[in-house]
């Protein structure tokens, strides 16, 4: 279990809802246009201080799209004075112009990550027209002043068999690491959610041989896949069989660190748990201090309260016999969708009584 802290050992911090794209699962259903509430350059400087004062060193920024606000090097520039020890970014890379990368160079801004959803023709009905070609000229210029981004992908329905050729391409380039990560019913995923998630269990085991095939022709290249834990659950629960002194009964969120180690701040400065608990607010930091919103919060600590419920007390999970090896997956996303946080998890077969298997 993930013990709480004082403070937050890492904030995300999303600078807009503004994008200049129009990805159709965006989870922040953003658009091009900006918002009047959003906080302004001088109140997010003012904010970095307070994180300096209290020792929060990890910090991620993304948006909408983070390069469409004009003070972004202005805000990268007082992050790095205030020796933050991690600074990571989440961008489309559409608008990392030769300039911008030598920038990132320079403020020594390295951990970035790239959302590529396929190949040209597939990356494009998903992002836009034209979108494909940008973001890879993006990741040229980062290449080119000696930045390896990391590429994100998101397997659905319609491009998980994209996956192994954008490896294939990818590699070349001289991108060192890939990850893919679960499809999250929020913002304007939520109405087509159903209809994008992979199928189970044969899409998802499709798209999980691919992922161990690139792994083994590609070692230059580290796949981080962070898709498809219920479908491995019976290979380790044998384990669990043979050797049950090694493990104990889960908890709700025991890997989780929303309002634990960390949380996020909006385009407007609400602080929530994190993205997928935005209904959860804790405050706003134009009102409060975020040491007293983190610490005081009801709505944190109900958060926070998840992880003490073991998975025997769960009225969903209790009867499960993998109860030892699962946590019930996102608490955020079950919450979306089935409006209670002790919801099964969202990708589980079993709460629809299928059988992963014995």
């Amino acid at each position: 279990m993930i013990r709480f802290t004082k403070i937050p050992y890492s904030v995300r911090l999303l600078l807009t809802d503004r994008c200049n794209l129009n990805c159709i699962f965006c989870l922040r259903d953003a658009a091009n246009k900006a918002s009047k509430e959003e906080l302004n350059t001088e109140e997010w400087l003012n904010f970095f201080l307070r994180l300096k004062e209290l020792q929060v060193f990890n910090i991620a920024l993304s948006g909408g799209e983070i390069f469409l606000r004009d003070d972004l090097f202005v805000l990268l520039k007082r992050l790095r004075e205030n020796r933050m020890h991690r600074i990571s970014l989440l961008t489309n890379g559409t608008l990392i112009s030769e300039k911008v990368a030598y920038q990132l160079s320079e403020l020594n801004v390295r951990a970035i990550t790239i959302s590529v959803d396929g190949l040209e023709q597939r990356h494009n009905m998903i992002r836009g027209d034209g979108s494909f070609q940008q973001t890879i000229k993006g990741i040229q210029n980062l290449l080119g002043v000696g930045i390896k981004p990391t590429i994100s992908f998101t397997p659905t329905r319609d491009n998980y068999k994209e996956v192994g050729p954008l490896i294939d391409f990818m590699a070349p380039l001289g991108i060192s690491t890939i990850q893919a990560n679960n499809l999250s019913p929020e913002g304007r995923c939520l109405k087509i959610y159903k209809d994008l998630v992979l199928e189970y269990p044969h899409q998802v085991e499709e798209f999980l041989d691919v992922i161990k095939k690139k792994q083994t022709e590609s070692p230059a290249v580290k796949i981080i896949c962070q898709f498809g834990y219920y479908y491995y659950l019976p290979q380790l629960y044998k384990d669990f069989q043979q050797n049950p002194q090694d493990y104990k009964i889960q908890s709700l969120k025991s890997g989780c660190g929303a309002a634990a180690t960390s949380c996020a701040i909006t385009p407007n400065g609400d602080v929530v748990p994190c993205e997928g608990f935005l209904t959860f607010k804790g405050g706003n930091i134009r009102e409060q201090d975020l040491y007293d919103i983190w610490n005081e919060s009801e709505n944190f600590k109900t958060i926070r309260e998840l992880s003490k419920i073991s998975m025997d007390q769960t009225p969903y999970c209790k009867d499960c016999k993998y109860i030892y090896l699962c946590d019930a997956g996102c608490r955020a996303a079950a919450y979306i969708v089935y409006n209670d946080l002790l919801a099964p998890g969202l990708l589980c077969p079993l709460k629809k009584g299928d059988q992963l298997g014995s």
